[in-house]
Parts: structure tokens; C-alpha cells; sequence
């Protein structure tokens, strides 16, 4: 039985989160997609190393609003919001772990349907602006 629901756990898990390359201005991003509630809820929380060109990208069911926390978040990061037709509408660029009870959330300017979190510098970096397509 122990065997049955490890397997079952595993499979779950892995049809969670899937690879792909997201390129924008030009530099190739190996992308984690968070599709699922549970994967779009658990995000990069706990994690301790991310590549240079590595992030997360969120997938949502539709444009709106949207805010993230860096609870549980070991590393620093950058958020470039996307809107549904993966053009750049908001940066939020450095921000920290928490490590509070209370943490601050970073909100996008405008309705947003994909959010790509990346290490922390990735923007200035990679001089990614508003405005820019990303392609997947």
C-alpha cells in the first residue's frame, strides 16, 4: 500500500510542474511552470540555489491583480509580471527573503496573467524593461 501511494504521490507531483525555455530581450530562460494551485501556492518557498538564467514562471487562469511574499523564501529575487499576451507590464526588482511573521507583498502595477520569478539582478542584468514580449 506504501508503494501504491508513493508512486501515486510521485506522478502527482511531477505532472505539478513542468521545464521550459522562456526567452526575453534575447536571453534564454530555463523556466519551472507553476500551473497548479498547490504548485503556484508552494513557488520557489524553501529553495536555496537557483541558476544564473533559472526562474519559476506562474500561470493563471485569468488577468487580474496580483501579489506575491517572499515567506519561506530563502533567495533573493526579481518579478517580471507578464499580461496575457506575455508583454511586460511590472518589475518589482530586488526582493529580499522574510524573515518575519509579517511579510510585505509585491504587488504588479496592472492585471497580470503569468508572473517569472527570477534571482534577484536578473532584470538589471539582462536590462529586461516594460514593455518587452517574452516568447515560451
Amino acid at each position: 500500500m506504501r508503494k501504491v501511494l508513493f508512486i501515486f504521490l510521485l506522478v502527482f507531483l511531477i505532472s505539478c510542474t513542468k521545464n521550459d525555455i522562456l526567452e526575453i530581450n534575447n536571453v534564454k530562460i530555463d523556466i519551472e511552470i507553476a500551473q497548479t494551485d498547490y504548485t503556484r501556492q508552494q513557488g520557489l518557498m524553501f529553495r536555496k540555489e537557483m541558476g544564473k538564467n533559472q526562474g519559476m514562471l506562474f500561470v493563471f487562469d485569468e488577468e487580474k491583480p496580483r501579489s506575491f511574499w517572499m515567506k519561506n523564501t530563502y533567495l533573493a529575487l526579481d518579478i517580471i509580471f507578464l499580461d496575457k499576451d506575455m508583454k511586460v507590464v511590472s518589475i518589482v526588482e530586488g526582493m529580499e527573503p522574510c524573515k518575519e511573521t509579517e511579510c510585505p507583498t509585491y504587488e504588479s502595477k496592472v492585471p497580470t496573467m503569468y508572473a517569472l520569478e527570477v534571482n534577484s539582478g536578473f532584470v538589471k542584468e539582462n536590462n529586461i524593461k516594460e514593455g518587452m514580449t517574452a516568447k515560451l
